[in-house]
């Protein structure tokens, strides 16, 4: 089973989607995280400028250049994780 993921930082705010407590994310940051991992592939790890900048060096990155991340318009410069430092 193999999936791809997206991250980016940022407020988030947690509700409770039913009663059998399972909850949603809500913000603008869990939509570019989920619209990263549309574009990510099986395996790969696409993250936002913001994210690269908070890892403080420990990551190693493919420029992926800006992507489209809502139905505005709106692009964020994005990254493919390729390592991580020890």
């Amino acid at each position: 089973f193999r999936l791809g993921v997206g991250l980016d930082t940022g407020e988030i705010m947690h509700v409770k989607a039913d009663e059998r407590l399972s909850y949603q994310a809500v913000g603008a940051m869990g939509m570019v995280a989920a619209r990263l991992r549309d574009f990510a592939g099986p395996g790969q790890i696409f993250l936002t400028r913001e994210v690269y900048e908070e890892a403080g060096g420990l990551a190693q990155v493919q420029p992926l250049g800006d992507v489209r991340v809502n139905v505005h318009g709106e692009t964020k410069e994005a990254f493919s994780l390729t390592s991580l430092m020890e």
